[in-house]
């Protein structure tokens, strides 16, 4: 008898990022209060790796960092924000200590919503032009982010 590992599904990221033809460009994980973060983002870059995605995306109360799957699993990420800078964007500058994982979700929902479907005249999205420089708005445009939401009730 012979063990396979079960097959890593595109759906299987609570972020999730495609092109306009539908091809996975990012998978994430939106974690607030991770137990052990390094591991954490190594499993993530595993299972993306597994799923075709190029990138990597890990999310919790610290910092949004981006990884670039092409290169080693110790890397440094190839964008980083401060999950502040995302809390002052999108809850009003509320507390880290106040900020569920249901609602990091819902900020990061509205924070790709504004990447990829601009608002004239609204403010830029935080850490939009790092990802421009990167190559990565061109990549993603016409495309859509999917982001797992939990229920608050």
């Amino acid at each position: 008898m012979v063990a396979t590992a079960p097959r890593v599904q595109v759906d299987d990221f609570s972020v999730r990022v495609l092109d306009a033809q539908g091809a996975p460009v990012i998978a994430g994980e939106i974690k607030s209060r991770p137990q052990d973060r390094r591991r954490e983002i190594l499993q993530l870059q595993d299972l993306a790796r597994a799923a075709r995605f190029p990138y990597a995306l890990f999310v919790d109360l610290k910092s949004a960092q981006l990884f670039d799957l092409s290169e080693e699993p110790d890397a440094q990420p190839i964008f980083e924000l401060p999950t502040r800078a995302l809390l002052d964007a999108y809850a009003s500058g509320i507390g880290e200590d106040r900020v569920l994982g249901q609602y990091l979700q819902r900020i990061v929902d509205t924070w790709f919503r504004n990447i990829l479907f601009p608002i004239p005249d609204h403010p830029t999205p935080p850490g939009v032009e790092r990802l421009r420089e990167l190559g990565l708005l061109s990549r993603v445009e016409g495309g859509e982010a999917r982001v797992a939401l939990g229920d608050y009730f």
